[in-house]
């Protein structure tokens, strides 16, 4: 017969057992895809369609859920004119979108200006259309 102080050790009813412990692996924060907004804007007047205001929401309630990540704004232009009105212009831009996300509640500790002028063409200056493509606003999460 068992002592006392050993009875129900290794009884198969006993649930205080625990044969391994499983940790998940660290996962990132999740982040919203890349958005890019082609510049039909003014440096200062910003009208978002609905689709962007839909997007914008997104955002603000993704960082009110991750306050470590911040939203990254770009400007770009094209590259008609001299380059250091173009990082001007595009700083000027970029500050529209970083405004007009803190009016919705966005934290300024949470959003990031950076002006990248005409040095990152995604498209052909030389033509009409791709200079179109070049005068844009990219948001990015991080």
């Amino acid at each position: 017969e068992a002592a006392p102080s050993e009875v129900g050790l290794h009884s198969p009813t006993n649930t205080n057992q625990v044969d391994e412990v499983v940790v998940p692996p660290p996962t990132k924060p999740p982040t919203l895809e890349v958005k890019t907004i082609n510049t039909g804007f003014n440096l200062t007047d910003f009208f978002p369609d609905a689709d962007f205001e839909q997007y914008a929401q997104q955002v603000l309630e993704h960082l009110e859920e991750n306050p470590t990540q911040v939203l990254t704004i770009y400007g770009h232009t094209d590259n008609v004119g001299e380059d250091d009105v173009n990082v001007w212009i595009s700083l000027e831009r970029a500050n529209t979108l970083k405004n007009y996300f803190m009016e919705m509640g966005v934290k300024s500790e949470q959003l990031s200006v950076i002006a990248k002028g005409e040095t990152e063409p995604k498209a052909d200056n030389n033509t009409i259309e791709g200079r179109r493509q070049n005068r844009r606003i990219e948001l990015k999460i991080q």
